[in-house]
This record gives C-alpha cells, structure tokens and sequence, in this order.
C-alpha cells in the first residue's frame, strides 16, 4: 500500500444495477442466512409460501367479476348468492394473507438487522477497527450506515424478495392462461413491451441510484454537524459559536437539498419510465382482446357467454401485465438496495481485511502485511466474543480486574522500541521522529517532553499500533528471536493502560445498572443526590474496566437475572432467567469506592455508607428503579424512560473526568500505563497527589507532561525537538 487507505475509485460512481446489484445482493444473503436451519431462512420461507398463497387467492378473486357476469346476466338468484357469499370469504382471506404476509415480512426484516449489525458490530469494535474506519478510510459517515442504512436495506430486501421469487412462475402461469384464452399475439405484444421498458430501467436505474448514494451521504453530514454541536453546545456556547455553527449547517443543508432535488428529478424520470408502463401495459391489454375477438376466435353468439370469456381473458392479461410492471416497478427498490448495499459492504469488506490484524498500525503500514503479526484469539484482549459470527474464528474480550496486579521483577522490561522512524500516516514527507531507541524497565518510568506539536502524542499513536512505522521492519509483540523489530513488549494489550487528555467515559444505558451493580445497591429506599452521583461514578468506573462479556446477548439487557452472590427476591422479577453474566463483586464495588473517594469524587460519609450497604447484602425491599434522568440527576422527575442512552460526561468538569479516569486506572492497576497529559486539568497539588497514588502501586508509567513537577515520579527523560525527528534520552537525577 504506497499511500493511505483510500478506494480505489469514486465509490458513488461504482453504485450500479445488475450484475454488481445481485453480487451484492448475494452476499448479503450470504452473511444472512448462514445456516440454513436458522430462523431467518424460516421466516424467509414463510413469506414465500405465504406470498404464493395469497397470489392463489388472487387469482380467486381475478375470476369473481367474471362469475359475476354470468350469474347476473343469465338471471341465476341461488348462484348469485352463493357467489356474494363465497366472494366475501375470498375477500377476507386475501387481506389476511396480505396482513400475515406484511407481519412475516416485518420479522424478518428484525431478523436481518439484528444479524448484519451484530456482525458488524463483532468486526467494528475489534482491535480498534473502528480508528481506522472514522480516522483513516475514504468512508464518509459509517455511523449512518451502520444504522439509518442497514435498516432500509432490511425493510426494502423483504418486500422485494417475495416477489422477485414468485414473480417468475406467476409469469409462465398466466402466460399459458392467456395463450389458451386469446392465442400467441397478446403475450408477444407483451414480452416486447417488457423489453422496451426493461431497456428504459437499465438506462434509469443506475443513474437514480447514484443519487440515492449522494442524498443519503449529505443526509449523514447533516445529521452529524447536528450531533457534534449536541456534544459541544457547551463549549460552543463559551465560544460564541453560533454564527459559525450556523453557517457551516446551512451550508450543509444547502448540499442536501441539492442533493435532495437532483434524487426527487431523476425519480421523476424513474416514476414516468414505471407509470407508462402501467398505463401503457392496461391499454395492451384492450388492443391483444380487440385482436383476438376481430379475429374471430370466439365465435359464439352467446352474449353473456362473451362477456364471461372476456373478464376472464382481461383478467389474465391484466395479471400478466401486472407481473411484467411488477418486475419493472422492483427497479426503484433495486436502485435503493443497489446503493444501500454498496455502502455497507464498502465498510464491509474493509473490516474483513482488518481482522486478521492485532492492530490498526499494520492495516495502515506502508510495508507488506506479512511483516506484522496477525491476530491470535486466544490473546488478543481486543477481540470480542461472537460465536454467531458469520465470518467464523472465536475470540474473547476480557479485562483487568481491580484486585489483580501482575507481578513484575524489578528492572524487567516491560517495553522495548528499537530504531523506531515514523510520520503522519496522511504525510509521508513529514518525519516525526527518526532511530528513536529506548526501553522501559519495571519501576522506571519515562517522561517525555517536548514543544507543543512536536509529536509526544504522536509518539504514543504509534506505541499504542494506531499508527503505522517507517521502519524496515516493524512488528509490535515480536516474531521471534531471529526478528529484529521497532516495538517489542512481553505484556498483552489488556496490561497496557493508555490514557489520553481527554479521557474515555462509556455512554450509559441505565437499566443496565440493574443487572451489573449488586442488588443491595439497586434495592436502596433513600437515595439522596450524593448517593446518585457516587452511583454515577461508580457505574461508569467499573462499566470501563469490567464490561460484560456479551454486550449484545438479549439477557444481559432485557431480562434480569439472579447474579450476585444472593438472588433477587422472586416477587421482584417474575421472569427471571439462569445466570448469563456476573455482577459485578462487592469486593470490586468496594475496591472502586475506595478509589473514587481518594480521588475525592465522593465524599467518606457515601463511602461508608454504600459500603455498610454493602455487607448487610441484599434487602428485601421491591426497588422503585428510578429512571435515567433521576440517575444522571436530572431535574425532570417524570422521565420514565430507562433504556435511554446517556452521556453523563457532561455532568462532569473536565478536572473530575480526569480523576475519574485516574481513579479507574489505579483500580485496574495494570503493569504498564501511558499517560497524555492526563493531568492537565489539575491543581499542580491534585496532580502531585495523582502520581503519588499511581506510583504507589508499583505502576510504571510512561508521562507526556510539561510541569517540572512530574520530574520526581519518573526515572528517565525522552526530549523530542529539532526538524529532522531528533530526540535525547538523558537520565533524571
């Protein structure tokens, strides 16, 4: 790879219909329905055979006007009752086969999302896949795709499945009917027209689909520039940023109006194509029933014979037509799955070539892929577990919990870089550093420092495999002892800790509190506000360190289960299932108050309380669950709504996020962390208190830092500085 991942070409003008629609239509049935005796196929082949079924009923109902004709133009009383009676009951089973048929269709669509973005998820969030896919690949707005795409493509697939299977035998059906009923002139007339207005689809279907790419591209952008002032309305509204903000948003919205009118054009010339074909297709059939009745195929004289064979014929020439038209009208959903498809697959196959990789680093390097190491299962604490995956291989996350710290001689190296060369993966030309050599032994630490923007964070990029090195040869976790490499470190990806300046907080769904904290804590009678912000903090501590192991398994977040040590009282829950995931201990609850409160988010007199909580056990109080806003407290006492996603970073300063993030690291209390600047939001006596906890640990720490302070906790000093990637390594004393 001689630059940054890019696509090979635009990927809105490779959006085309036939062969690259049914290539892309085949894969996705090829992610889908994997195996064969799955659910999805079920549902699938229930919507078949209840669209056969109904297309059964309709051709009941096709021949009720015909048989309407006879009974009332012969007079027949008793025939036209049972006719009225027998209509009704066909009436009745065609809109509950097409009811039945609609509700199959919408499971199955459920079906489909939930398994194509499980699938994605599993490869998205593995090894930071999800870096490189925001960060680095020519894909605009994945978040779109991952959501608002995958659920239209699911609804359009079920519609069109049923009748791009039954289409084609309808057709041979009812072209017998009418060969039979009029001869071989009206199906001829027909099957031209088809492949004249075929012709016409071929023509306008790409040129539609290209612009639903476009539309739903610039529907991302504008629904992003919406989401980012939501995360920073604070600081945009410190900035005085509205003018700015405004105008970027009515640019984009002039965009996606643009974009909007050129779709609404070229489906009008696509809404034409299909509607003549309709009109023109029911003046077909007048034209083939005039030839065949001028042409003396029916000679009786019977008029109420005549008119019952002529509903009939006009009925099987209608329906024949309409198969046709249906084929044709299948372009518009074509067009939209063709350029659905080609957006999800497009990040589809990149994260399938990502998964053979440990790290983003060798994904991106300039060298052949062969010179890194791929990804080992059974190691890579990145992965997550996914045994429905349809890609295959198993692999399992895992953490480091709060009362295990590996035990490490003193001077052991715990890292090791060798003649490291590296610069910006966008620029190439712009060297970083150059033969940069050093190595990090237990209880040393290093500080790095350095003019702002000279490249420490860059530095750590590159430690952490989210950048790629211009080494000769470079390999992260070593390939053996003949192997000469840039990075080299015995401990897994799990024992390094690295935290940057603005540190990582979870997103919440509270009702999962219900599941993971203890349940002498979810069942508390008085919560004052000091307890729901220890709560607070104490969930998006320990949620960070040790999330479940199956974020998506439904039992984890629909249904409780007995976990903790004691089980839940049944009365509370009456469908409560066996065990599927743990709670989290009450000595690790314990643990992580411990921290928090040194790290002064929460008050002694909560830390005491919760923890005398705590060792009572559970109590046999039915829990009023409080919502998400009374957790996050909110002033809006009458949100009920649990399953609503919160962001609870904006409750906290950016000093408490920092200790917050501190106090979870000196939980977790990992051999190895890499610090960017994490103090940067603390009192000079806050941040000498930080690497005193840190350092008490018997943690060894890599800084980046510009206060002298910092210079007691660390051993050695790595100053970048110069033009041409020069760095000095000198000792502390």
């Amino acid at each position: 790879k001689n630059e940054i991942i890019q696509e090979d070409d635009s990927e809105k003008r490779r959006v085309n219909f036939g062969w690259k629609f049914f290539r892309s239509v085949c894969q996705l049935i090829n992610i889908v329905f994997r195996p064969l005796c799955s659910r999805q196929v079920a549902y699938l082949g229930l919507l078949i055979i209840v669209g056969g079924l109904g297309e059964f009923v309709a051709y009941e109902t096709g021949l009720l006007s015909s048989k309407f004709y006879g009974v009332l133009t012969t007079r027949d009383n008793s025939g036209y009752v049972k006719l009225v009676l027998y209509s009704i009951l066909v009436i009745v089973c065609n809109t509950f086969s097409l009811a039945v048929r609609a509700l199959i269709a919408g499971y199955l669509a459920v079906e489909m999302r939930e398994i194509i973005t499980n699938s994605i998820h599993a490869l998205y969030f593995r090894a930071n896949a999800y870096y490189v896919v925001i960060n680095f690949l020519n894909v605009d707005n994945p978040d779109q795709r991952f959501v608002q795409d995958v659920d239209e493509l699911c609804t359009s697939f079920t519609s069109l499945a049923p009748d791009l299977v039954l289409s084609p035998f309808l057709i041979v059906f009812y072209t017998y009917k009418t060969v039979e009923r009029a001869g071989w002139l009206g199906p001829i007339a027909i099957v031209v027209f088809f492949i004249v207005f075929s012709i016409l689809n071929r023509w306008t279907v790409p040129w539609v689909a290209r612009s639903v790419f476009e539309r739903e591209r610039q529907e991302g952008y504008f629904r992003f520039l919406h989401a980012h002032l939501r995360l920073q309305s604070e600081q945009a509204a410190f900035s005085r940023a509205s003018v700015p903000e405004y105008c970027v948003a009515d640019c984009s919205l002039r965009r996606l109006l643009a974009a909007q009118q050129t779709w609404t054009i070229r489906s009008t010339v696509l809404s034409f194509v299909t509607k003549s074909a309709d009109y023109f297709g029911a003046l077909l059939v007048y034209f083939a029933l005039g030839a065949a009745i001028f042409s003396g195929l029916y000679p009786t004289t019977d008029a109420s014979e005549l008119a019952t064979i002529i509903s009939e014929t006009s009925f099987f020439f209608f329906y024949l037509i309409n198969k046709f038209t249906v084929l044709l009208n299948m372009a518009k959903q074509a067009s939209q799955i063709s350029g659905l498809s080609q957006r999800l697959l497009t990040v589809l196959n990149h994260l399938v070539e990502m998964k053979s990789y440990q790290y983003p680093a060798p994904y991106l390097s300039l060298e052949d892929s062969r010179d890194f190491p791929r990804g080992d299962d059974s190691d890579n604490d990145s992965d997550l577990e996914d045994n429905d995956s349809i890609f295959g291989g198993q692999s399992a996350i895992s953490s480091l919990s709060g009362d295990h710290g590996l035990k490490l001689a003193s001077r052991t190296i715990l890292m090791e870089v060798n003649r490291l060369t590296f610069h910006t993966p966008t620029t190439p030309f712009k060297l970083i550093v150059k033969d940069l050599s050093f190595s990090v032994r237990a209880g040393e630490s290093l500080l790095i420092t350095g003019p702002s923007g000279i490249g420490k964070t860059s530095l750590l990029r590159v430690l952490a495999g989210l950048w790629p090195t211009s080494s000769p040869q470079t390999s992260v976790d070593g390939l053996g002892e003949d192997t000469k490499v840039c990075i080299s470190t015995p401990l897994r990806p799990s024992e390094i800790a690295y935290m940057p300046q603005r540190p990582y907080l979870p997103p919440v769904l509270p009702d999962i509190l219900e599941y993971l904290l203890p349940e002498s804590l979810i069942l508390m009678e008085d919560l004052d506000e000091s307890d729901r912000r220890a709560l607070r903090l104490l969930h998006l501590l320990l949620f960070a360190s040790n999330p479940p192991p199956k974020p998506h398994h439904e039992a984890t977040l629909k249904k409780p289960c007995c976990l903790f040590s004691r089980c839940r009282p049944s009365h509370t829950h009456k469908d409560t299932e066996a065990p599927t995931t743990e709670r989290w201990s009450t000595e690790s609850v314990s643990n992580a108050l411990k921290c928090l409160y040194e790290f002064r988010l929460i008050p002694g007199e909560t830390v005491d309380k919760l923890t005398a909580i705590l060792s009572r056990g559970v109590v046999p109080v039915v829990m009023d669950y409080r919502p998400a806003a009374s957790l996050a407290g909110a002033s809006d006492s009458n949100t009920k709504d649990a399953s609503q996603i919160k962001d609870w970073r904006s409750t906290l300063s950016p000093g408490e996020q920092q200790r917050l993030a501190l106090a979870r690291l000196c939980y977790q209390q990992p051999p190895l962390v890499v610090l960017d600047e994490a103090t940067s939001q603390l009192s000079e006596m806050d941040e000498i208190s930080a690497y005193q906890s840190i350092a008490n640990r018997k943690i060894t720490m890599i800084s980046v830092g510009h206060r002298g302070s910092l210079r007691r906790f660390h051993q050695h000093e790595l100053q970048l500085g110069g033009q041409l990637g020069e760095w000095h390594l000198t000792q502390i004393e």
